[in-house]
């Protein structure tokens, strides 16, 4: 082989080697951008959806906190189907979807989503654990509440993010939870994790982009690669073809252009890498930018800043100054004391004292003030200011945002006249039910004595003290000795009412064996039951123990119920039960489960009669003090419609309760309840 020939064989060769050792360099490269970039767009998605989920979160908690409770004030409704309401706004949960989807038709398509497996009603086809994803994030917020939960999944072709971070349950947000009327759990607590936010972030328009510049980058780097081999080979060749003397020379040539080739390349990537994250960088805030400025224009306060100084310039207010106050945003800006002039003279005073403390110590302070409207009228304003810090603790802005709180402050000045008026007319009518209470005293007073000797003459009379009678003249004293007991039993529960009204009525509570005053009441009015021909009936619970209690009051409470038991019954009977019982027993009768409110022992005392009944409209009368049922047996059998509220009374001077069960022509059942504890 002759020296040419073998030199344009090594050209060849070195010319091989070199385009190998090009192309490898290139795809390595290639390969190293393409997994940088992947890298870039998951830490991208995760740092928006991060920014996004606590952007709901903080709007969800600004809106509870300034807007839901202010509404409720003012007698809003604050519910889910807000939109076919009068007089509504959104739930917090409701308008953080809505503005989820706001920004989403804003943001490529982003999805925001709350769910829980304790979905209310009108969510339970959208708001349920119903897949995979939602039961994992579900089970791994519930031991990391503090930590987000996220999946890089694929659907329809395209790749997503999935987000999902823990709703903690607000203190603001316990009361209404636990107490609508549509609540799946009534029981939560401040720190329960209510449910899942969930962002749902599609990557294809990303993907696309970066899918562009590696692309770009391939094309770049295989251009330079064969721009170089072709440059090398050529200055190669024509070296080599120049002398062999020159060979050392050209090969030192050729390792210089080479190393200075790569480091060109290397300060390429460089720069095209600060390239793109400078670009990924500014989109994203100016992203961020957008998603504040759409905050800001949509929050009903005025939000500002300024100088953490003495002079308190101005130096942000957004554009709703000119919507809530009239004002334009640059007059705040250009005037240095337009702030405090504009504040009544009577509240300037107090807020000047108070900003100097939070220029000092910092922290947050909460200010309300009348602040002049441009038309002259002083609107009510709720300030709430607050120091920014940097890293290193110098303040760098007071951040404020003003709150018009005038219907607020009217509602409330409303409020205290008319709590001011009912405060008097109490009295007024705590003084006329005195008054009343003592006039009734003293007429029944003056009453009684009389009709005492009325009943007592009369019954001088029966007995023969003055001779004989005729059956005529024993009839006429039967009915004034009659007509004065009833007139004397009357007096007696008008002065027993109002004593009761009064708070002069007092028990004298001894321990009681119910079995014996039972049957002792039941046998004083046997002799009544027998000439009705009607049963009596007497059913006592063997073991009931003594109970604590008013005899008199109890007895009386007794002889009221069955002597109207008697009075509307003229075929049957009556039956007393008397049995204890309390809430853990499980065959309590469903018609003691809403009157015995907790696990403490109760005395029940039934009285069932099988007379003509009550209509459930008329139920409420019975107890209604001068208050009798109309019709004709009512009228013929009389009353003074006082027994049953004056029972009533008593039983709940005891603790307990009293109420009735009846249908017409079935009977009534009258039951009261007195608490066992104290027996």
């Amino acid at each position: 082989m002759t020296a040419p020939t073998h030199r344009t064989l090594k050209n060849w060769q070195f010319i091989l080697a070199l385009t190998s050792v090009f192309s490898l360099a290139t795809l390595a490269a290639v390969w190293h951008v393409s997994q940088l970039q992947a890298q870039l767009i998951e830490s991208t998605a995760l740092k928006n959806a991060r920014l996004l989920s606590d952007a709901l979160t903080e709007f969800r908690t600004l809106y509870t906190s300034e807007v839901v409770r202010a509404a409720k004030q003012h007698g809003l409704e604050i519910t889910h189907d807000y939109a076919i309401k009068e007089n509504a706004i959104p739930l917090p949960a409701t308008l953080s979807m809505l503005l989820g989807e706001k920004i989403g038709e804003h943001a490529s398509g982003s999805k925001t989503t709350l769910y829980s497996p304790y979905p209310f009603p009108w969510r339970q086809q959208t708001g349920g654990l119903r897949d995979a994803f939602r039961e994992e994030a579900w089970q791994f917020l519930g031991q990391n509440p503090d930590k987000p939960f996220y999946r890089f999944t694929e659907r329809d072709g395209v790749k997503r993010l999935r987000y999902a971070t823990a709703d903690v349950m607000r203190p603001a947000c316990v009361q209404c939870h636990n107490s609508h009327p549509q609540t799946p759990k009534n029981d939560w607590h401040a720190g329960d994790i209510r449910g899942v936010l969930e962002v749902d972030l599609p990557l294809d328009q990303v993907i696309a982009q970066t899918q562009a510049d590696l692309k770009g980058t391939i094309a770049i780097f295989s251009a330079i690669a064969l721009l170089s081999v072709v440059g090398i080979a050529s200055v190669t060749s024509r070296l080599r073809r120049g002398a062999v003397d020159l060979q050392h020379r050209v090969e030192e040539r050729t390792a210089e252009l080479a190393e200075k080739a790569e480091m060109l390349e290397h300060s390429n990537r460089r720069i095209r890498q600060a390239e793109a994250a400078s670009k990924a960088a500014q989109a994203e805030l100016a992203e961020s930018g957008a998603r504040l400025q759409y905050l800001i224009d949509n929050n009903p306060a005025i939000i500002y800043s300024a100088v953490p100084t003495g002079d308190f310039k101005i130096t942000f207010v957004s554009e709703n100054l000119r919507h809530v106050l009239g004002y334009e945003p640059h007059e705040m800006l250009d005037d240095m004391n337009f702030w405090f002039e504009h504040i009544h003279p009577d509240d300037r005073l107090g807020l000047m004292q108070r900003l100097p403390q939070l220029l000092a110590d910092g922290g947050q302070q909460n200010h309300d003030y009348r602040f002049r409207h441009r038309d002259g009228r002083y609107l009510w304003m709720h300030d709430r200011l607050r120091m920014v810090y940097d890293k290193s603790g110098t303040p760098l802005e007071l951040l404020g945002s003003l709150l018009d709180i005038s219907d607020r402050k009217a509602m409330e000045e409303a409020l205290r006249i008319e709590k001011e008026a009912l405060y008097q007319a109490q009295n007024q009518l705590l003084e006329t039910n005195r008054l009343k209470s003592e006039f009734l005293a003293n007429m029944s007073h003056e009453l009684r004595t009389p009709l005492n000797a009325i009943i007592g003459f009369a019954g001088m009379l029966r007995k023969g003290i003055d001779g004989p009678l005729n059956d005529e003249q024993r009839k006429s004293v039967h009915f004034i000795e009659n007509g004065g007991t009833q007139l004397l039993a009357l007096i007696n529960d008008v002065l027993d009412l109002s004593k009761i009204e009064a708070g002069h009525m007092e028990l004298r509570l001894e321990p009681v064996v119910l079995a014996l005053l039972f049957e002792e009441v039941t046998g004083s009015m046997a002799a009544l039951f027998h000439d009705k021909g009607l049963t009596l009936q007497l059913e006592v619970e063997a073991t009931l123990a003594p109970i604590r209690a008013d005899a008199t009051r109890l007895r009386q409470v007794m002889l009221n119920l069955l002597s109207n038991a008697v009075k509307f019954t003229d075929q049957g009977g009556v039956t007393v039960h008397c049995y204890q019982a309390n809430t853990a027993m499980p065959d309590l009768p469903l018609v003691l489960r809403d009157h015995l409110d907790d696990e403490r022992c109760w005395l029940v005392v039934a009285v069932q009669d099988s007379g003509i009944g009550i209509a459930e409209e008329d139920i409420h009368k019975v107890f209604e003090e001068f208050r009798q049922i109309d019709g004709s047996t009512t009228r013929k059998v009389g009353g003074t419609g006082l027994g049953m509220p004056i029972s009533k009374r008593f039983v709940e001077m005891h603790g307990g309760s009293m109420w009735l069960e009846s249908q017409p022509g079935q009977g009534t059942c009258v039951y009261f309840t007195l608490p066992m504890e104290d027996g």
